[in-house]
């Protein structure tokens, strides 16, 4: 039978072990993914939407609502795990209020509104792990159809593609017509104008025209290792939190199995009281950074 000693470290390990989960939402996962610049990348995906051909803008659409998907997936994560810790601020309140003339039946208390916390951390959790699957899955899927859009786009800004070449007979429109717009001096002066307007697009616009569109593939191969860290990083964070939730589904049912005792030490009692107490700021702190979808 386990004696006082053995439960102390039991019931510390086991808070411990939660707050340790909670830290990996709380502080791993936020800095992984900068969610704001996130944002404004997304929102890049629409300025450039005239800068491709209609089989890329098909792409670039998937993988807006992709992004789009792993994000609210996220989202959805965090906030299951918002409301474990408001069900586990109050009942460790109450857990550290028990120790106030310490019995048997207290202990009784204790140990229920403990393995309450655990349990419905492992839910929560768990159910968190699920949506933080399918924001993985999501960023996943995004990283193939930006391998796709890179080998689109390839193909549309080759020099001799049908989209390259459309896009010059468009500039060429436009310069000649301004160029009739303003000549002056009849026939001659618009054999010169045609002549300014054909070295203003071969010296200036067509040039123009490569720099632009390499602009844009340069910013989707800059998008595309950024989901791909994205994913990565969530892959690593879901690893870890899958270990801490075996751990507390180990430490719940040796909870359930351990006798609380009424005769802990000084020491013992600190213990207790530290690590609940240090769980209860990790999830106001929690509850502090994600108190709204940012």
């Amino acid at each position: 039978m386990a004696n006082a000693t053995q439960t102390v470290e039991t019931v510390k390990t086991a808070i411990e072990t939660a707050d340790k989960a909670l830290e990996l939402y709380n502080k791993v996962l936020d800095q992984v993914i900068p969610w704001n610049t996130f944002n404004d990348t997304v929102k890049e995906l629409n300025r450039f939407k005239e800068e491709y051909s209609q089989s890329a803008s098909t792409l670039v659409g998937e993988i807006k609502t992709l992004l789009m998907n792993s994000q609210d997936k996220y989202f959805e994560a965090t906030q299951v795990v918002y409301e474990w810790c408001g069900v586990t601020t109050p009942l460790l309140t109450a857990y550290l209020s028990l120790f106030n003339q310490y019995d048997e039946k207290k202990a009784l208390a204790q140990k229920a509104t403990l393995i309450k916390v655990l349990d419905d951390g492992i839910c929560k959790l768990e159910k968190a792990q699920q949506s933080l699957h399918a924001s993985s899955q999501s960023f996943n899927s995004a990283s193939g159809k930006l391998l796709a859009l890179d080998s689109q786009l390839a193909n549309d800004f080759n020099e001799k593609s049908d989209y390259f070449q459309g896009q010059v007979d468009k500039i060429r429109k436009e310069a000649y017509a301004g160029a009739a717009a303003g000549v002056v001096g009849g026939p001659f002066g618009l054999i010169i104008a045609y002549s300014i307007a054909a070295g203003v697009l071969e010296g200036k616009l067509i040039p123009a025209l490569k720099d632009k569109l390499k602009s844009v593939k340069s910013f989707f191969e800059s998008l595309t290792v950024t989901v791909k860290s994205a994913n990565a990083d969530i892959e690593k964070v879901k690893s870890k939190l899958k270990d801490e939730i075996s751990v507390i589904g180990d430490l719940k049912t040796e909870t359930e199995t351990t006798r609380f005792f009424v005769d802990y030490d000084d020491l013992m009692l600190k213990q207790l009281q530290d690590s609940a107490t240090k769980l209860i700021s990790s999830c106001n702190e929690y509850q502090k950074r994600h108190g709204k979808k940012n």
